[in-house]
């Protein structure tokens, strides 16, 4: 559900915009311009050039939006200029995969850059300037990467929504006045080693928590960080992360001033090392607990010489057999050298797939690798490693390889309705188990009937596990729902808080025919041991479903008649209970004004309030919002 932002708000354009806007080079095509699905280029005397159908080159500037209509390919905007006339989208993805933009100046749109239900998206070496909204917006897209952008001059300089498991890194965020970066109802997202200065609102969070922040350079805006929390008390507190370990630290704060005395994890060692003695407060919830002392402060911990790091890789939860996709990481250079040279291998199950060479990598700089990978045949949960080679003279090694397990599956459907996840259980030696272990798990539906809508709650042991991630497994939506528009359900878990154990997940379908019976994979759930008995000791891991309606019970789908069928794992149908019509709130058999009322009347509650009513609650996310009321507005006057 796209927010809407005012333009009235915070509207002024800074000095920086009007010269940039004076250096627009002139204008040789116009018009939307879309790359098709079959590879082809329309309108064909468009200029953009392809030899291969893959990669795709701007041969001159474009006075209007470029639509991308076709996966796995390349847009290389050559440094050429995509410009609008202030509204509109200037490059648009929407339900794509596995596509790179680079090299692009985009200007003058509402959207600069716009990716909508997409997954694998690369972001890199692009230039979005002086557009009305936002610069580069990221709605139900998931696991992509904006790397080594230039925001400036936009309503919003980037925008996370209802998005998770994105990478935002070595980004240049200024001088947008509403903020720089703006996340909501986003998780799992990772912001780092960016410069955001000069902002009306360095970053503003809203419902959006367990995002990592480090290596960020926030300077001189107006707030560093803003939470819709503080204007509106009904909103929950955002609680993210902001600091990595302490040998890699937290961010650089202009307005932050501390004694640097201490070294240590505690600050409890005399000698200072570049970061301050003392937290950095952000509210009560949020802390930096090792801020630096002065801006790119983690460039001068470089202790080696020669220093090759892997990070930030990216590969799908869950795959079919024979199934192409693409693996990525960040190769980062934190020697003092230059290196050259630099061999870096995709291992699939230790055994090389593919590999790359990079020719040259300067000291404290970065690039992204991507592999082409066709998953196995063979079903199992491979272990995906890219690895770079230690480069001559390097002796801290621990850090050149990052891994990610993919499960490769088809599933058989089970008999009857059924949500399961596979495997139930999962036991583990400890002598080969240790402390921040992962492993995954899928889960599956299996409908004979007609949906429209599905949602579950997997618990989970708190005393062994934590949530690390949960994500739709085809991207931005579930693959059983991946052809039809959903509304998601936000993950309810908050590894954090030690009162909560458990996931609440789902899809709502609106304004769509509903899904046919049939199975398909939901979603994808990671999980870290935090907690490991003494060595030799086999423990195994429950994960159960509980109910998410309506009294925490069952687990359900939804049938095309919007009455609930309750499932359990095994398939069993309990029974039908019934919000017949989506919106019908008194349950007259209509939708009408009376209902609409009902629901601002209750906005603003949560589960467990006075004023919280469950029949308003239309999306069942346990929460009376506007996103209820819109939907209900989308059923107004229809009957039963």
């Amino acid at each position: 559900m796209k927010r809407i932002v005012s333009s009235l708000m915070w509207i002024f354009l800074v000095a920086d915009i009007l010269i940039l806007a004076s250096n627009i080079q002139p204008i040789m095509a116009s018009g939307t311009i879309y790359i098709r699905a079959d590879g082809s280029v329309d309108p064909i005397d468009a200029p953009i050039s392809s030899l291969d159908n893959v990669t795709y080159t701007l041969t001159s500037n474009v006075s209007g939006c470029i639509v991308i209509e076709r996966n796995n390919i390349l847009i290389d905007g050559a440094q050429f200029t995509v410009q609008g006339i202030g509204n509109g989208t200037g490059i648009d993805l929407t339900s794509r995969t596995n596509v790179t933009i680079k090299n692009v100046e985009i200007s003058a749109f509402y959207y600069g850059i716009c990716i909508n239900a997409s997954s694998s998206i690369t972001i890199s070496g692009n230039n979005v300037t002086a557009n009305m909204g936002i610069g580069i917006y990221l709605e139900d897209s998931n696991d992509s990467v904006v790397f080594e952008n230039l925001a400036i001059g936009n309503l919003i300089g980037t925008c996370i929504d209802h998005s998770l498991g994105n990478v935002f890194s070595h980004n240049g965020i200024s001088y947008n006045s509403v903020c720089g970066i703006d996340l909501y109802s986003s998780y799992n997202n990772t912001i780092t080693d960016n410069s955001i200065f000069n902002n009306n609102n360095g970053v503003y969070l809203a419902h959006s928590s367990n995002n990592t922040f480090f290596h960020n350079n926030l300077i001189n805006n107006s707030r560093q960080v803003s939470f819709s929390s503080w204007s509106e008390p009904t909103d929950p507190p955002s609680i993210n992360i902001w600091n990595s370990t302490y040998s890699l630290g937290g961010n650089y704060w202009s307005e932050y001033w501390s004694a640097d005395m201490f070294q240590g994890p505690y600050q409890n060692e005399t000698g200072g090392e570049g970061i301050g003695d003392q937290p950095y407060e952000i509210d009560q919830y949020n802390y930096d607990n090792y801020p630096f002392m002065q801006q790119d402060g983690w460039s001068f911990q470089i202790t080696h010489e020669h220093d090759i790091v892997v990070s930030m890789m990216q590969a799908p939860s869950c795959i079919l057999p024979e199934a192409p996709t693409t693996i990525s990481a960040v190769i980062r250079n934190l020697g003092f050298s230059h290196e050259s040279n630099i061999h870096v291998q995709l291992l699939v199950e230790g055994t090389l797939y593919a590999y790359s060479l990079t020719p040259q990598l300067a000291s404290m700089s970065s690039i992204i690798t991507n592999f082409p990978w066709i998953s196995p045949q063979t079903e199992n949960i491979y272990n995906l490693t890219i690895h770079a080679v230690p480069v001559p003279g390097e002796d801290v090694t621990n850090n050149n390889s990052a891994c990610k397990f993919v499960e490769v599956s088809y599933i058989e459907p089970h008999d009857g309705n059924a949500i399961w996840i596979q495997p139930s259980t999962s036991s583990f030696f400890t002598d080969t188990v240790s402390f921040g272990y992962r492993f995954n798990v899928t889960v599956w539906i299996n409908l004979t009937v007609s949906s429209g809508s599905w949602s579950f709650k997997l618990v989970y042991e708190k005393n062994l596990l934590s949530v690390t991630r949960c994500v739709y497994t085809a991207g931005s939506k579930s693959e059983f729902y991946s052809n039809i528009s959903t509304f998601g359900i936000t993950p309810a878990f908050m590894p954090w808080n030690s009162t909560h154990n458990s996931i609440y997940y789902g899809e709502c379908v609106f304004g769509e025919p509903c899904r046919n019976p049939g199975y398909g994979s939901l979603a994808w759930i990671e999980f870290e041991v935090i907690n490991v008995p003494a060595d030799g000791v086999t423990w195994t891991s429950l994960l159960s479903f509980v109910g998410v309606y309506p009294d925490d019970t069952e687990t359900f789908a939804q049938e095309p008649d919007q009455s609930y069928i309750a499932l359990d794992a095994d398939g069993s149908i309990y029974r039908i209970i019934g919000v017949v019509l989506i919106g019908d709130v008194n349950g007259d058999g209509k939708v009408r004004i009376d209902d609409i009322l009902a629901i601002v009347i209750a906005f603003g509650s949560n589960c467990g309030d006075p004023e919280y009513d469950p029949n308003t609650d239309i999306n069942k996310d346990c929460k009376i919002r506007i996103d209820d009321i819109l939907i209900a507005v989308q059923h107004f006057g229809e009957d039963q």
